[in-house]
């Protein structure tokens, strides 16, 4: 597979207004890595119908994980990790994950029986 191909395969990063910046998006394509980092509309800038548009539909992708993540900090009160080093925080992280996912499965569980 070559490095072209690669990048279309590969799923853009997605991010807020905020990272809306020419050094990001410089980072990005150096990296070969599709933007799906909202554009931003400054004071004399507006933005074209396409680019509302393109926007509308990298919010549809982002809503769906920032679900997740409102969910951990919600719920699980994941707002700070409490231990020292990656091994034990990524460990934390993953039960998270698997309790979030054992939560979803009996949703829809519950919704096929019904």
């Amino acid at each position: 597979m070559t490095a072209k191909s690669w990048r279309r395969l590969r799923p853009p990063t997605y991010a807020d207004k905020a990272y809306d910046t020419k050094a990001n998006q410089a980072w990005l394509r150096a990296r070969g890595i599709r933007s799906g980092i909202l554009k931003k509309e400054a004071h004399p800038i507006q933005l074209t119908a396409e680019d509302r548009e393109h926007n509308h539909q990298k919010s549809l992708v982002r809503r769906q994980i920032e679900r997740v993540f409102a969910h951990l900090k919600k719920w699980q009160h994941y707002r700070r990790v409490r231990c020292l080093g990656l091994v034990k925080n990524q460990l934390e992280l993953t039960l998270k994950a698997v309790a979030y996912n054992l939560k979803r499965l009996a949703g829809i569980l519950e919704r096929q029986q019904a």
